[in-house]
C-alpha cells in the first residue's frame, strides 16, 4: 500500500508538472476493426499503406487521450508500471524496430482523427521518480518518424510472410 501511495505520488507530480492546458479526454480508447466509436475515436478501419503498396490494417487500445482545453491539440500517453526497457525509443528513435507502440498509436490517432493538431506521444512511468524531458513522438519529429515507421513495419509484415518470426 505504501508503494502504490508512492506511485501515485509520483503520477500526480508529474501530472501537475507537464499537464500545460491539455486535459484527459479518453482513456483505454479503441481503433481500427470492430472498435466502437467514441467521443473521442470514431470506428473505423486504419490503414497503414507500407513501402511496398500493401496496406495493412491496425487496430489498439490507447492508455490515454488528452486535448486542450481549446480543443484543438491533442497528446497520447501511455502508461507503464515497469522500468523503461531496453527496447524503448529515443527522441523518436524505434529500438531497431523492437518499440513500434507508440508511433502506431500516433499514427492511427492522426489517421482517425485529422482535425486535431497531434503534438506528441509518449510514455509515464509510474514506477519512476523522472520521466523523459520530451515526448519520443512530437509533431516535429512526425514526417520522419512515419516515414521510418513505414520502413519498419514493411520489413517486419515481410519477414511474417516468410516464415520468419522475431524472437
Amino acid at each position: 500500500q505504501e508503494r502504490l501511495l508512492e506511485q501515485l505520488g509520483r503520477l500526480l507530480s508529474w501530472e501537475i508538472e507537464n499537464g500545460q492546458d491539455f486535459l484527459p479526454a479518453a482513456f483505454e480508447a479503441t481503433f481500427g476493426i470492430n472498435s466502437e466509436a467514441t467521443t473521442m475515436l470514431p470506428s473505423g478501419v486504419v490503414r497503414l499503406k507500407l513501402d511496398n503498396e500493401q496496406v495493412i490494417h491496425l487496430r489498439g487500445r490507447i492508455d490515454r487521450i488528452d486535448v486542450s482545453a481549446d480543443a484543438q491539440r491533442a497528446r497520447i500517453l501511455d502508461y507503464k508500471s515497469g522500468k523503461p526497457a531496453r527496447g524503448v525509443p529515443v527522441r523518436g528513435r524505434f529500438a531497431n524496430g523492437t518499440a513500434l507502440q507508440l508511433p502506431l498509436y500516433l499514427y492511427a490517432a492522426r489517421d482517425l482523427r485529422s482535425d486535431l493538431r497531434w503534438t506528441g506521444a509518449d510514455y509515464v512511468y509510474i514506477n519512476r521518480a523522472e520521466q523523459s524531458q520530451q515526448p519520443f513522438f512530437t509533431e516535429n519529429t512526425w514526417a520522419e518518424a512515419e516515414a521510418e515507421l513505414r520502413t519498419i513495419v514493411t520489413a517486419l509484415v515481410g519477414s511474417l510472410r516468410a516464415g520468419c518470426f522475431p524472437q
